[in-house]
């Protein structure tokens, strides 16, 4: 439950729950949790080039990619407590009562209003994965050759939780039948999911030259 959700649990605690018989933490906050890996490996990557002598013409570049990494670090850790709400939210919504034609039409309203917070929440966080996948891709050519494995990593974790991002989108799109809704994030999800598998691509052809 949200009350209980913690971005302060171990990761046994949240392993633990996950594996549980709650909802929650579900996939979308298991791909947040995957995104934060992967930028956590963007930054450590950046660590390792900045300050060394023989990086020192890339510094201000790899100090970029450091920052906007931890801004997309943060950005997926409140992913994972975004998404326990949404649902939590939506039960809300799902369980409210229509014992009246006043209390129906209620639900009906709230639970179109959660259903498309659903679908927008996990969409934000296939955002914010693509921005990742960038980093990556710019990091991978310049960032220290002794740990440039660890951007490939980077790469296929957040390639990983944005398709698993898209698949909670996919879930809640079937669910809303407004064409004007669901259409623009239909196209963006798969401009998304096209531009993700091309970065990955694209750093994993880099590190293993």
């Amino acid at each position: 439950m949200t009350e209980d959700f913690s971005l302060d649990w171990t990761l046994d605690e949240f392993l633990t729950r996950a594996a549980g018989s709650a909802p929650t933490p579900g996939g979308g906050s298991i791909a947040a949790y995957t995104a934060a890996m992967g930028f956590a490996m963007l930054s450590m990557v950046a660590n390792l080039t900045i300050g060394k002598e023989k990086y020192r013409a890339v510094e201000d570049e790899v100090r970029r990619i450091l920052r906007e990494a931890a801004a997309g670090a943060e950005k997926a850790r409140e992913g994972v407590g975004a998404d326990i709400r949404v649902f939590e939210d939506y039960m809300r919504a799902y369980k409210a009562p229509q014992d009246t034609s006043e209390a129906a039409a209620r639900r009906r309203l709230s639970l179109a209003a959660a259903t498309r917070a659903a679908a927008r929440t996990p969409l934000a966080l296939a955002r914010v994965c693509a921005a990742g996948l960038r980093l990556a891709v710019a990091l991978a050519p310049i960032g220290n050759k002794g740990a440039i494995s660890d951007v490939g990593v980077a790469a296929c974790l957040l390639d990983g939780a944005l398709e698993s991002a898209l698949l909670s989108v996919d879930i809640n799109l079937s669910q809303i039948d407004d064409p004007e809704f669901t259409e623009p994030v239909r196209l963006e999800r798969e401009e998304l999911r096209r531009e993700s598998a091309a970065l990955r691509a694209g750093v994993l052809a880099v590190i293993s030259q």
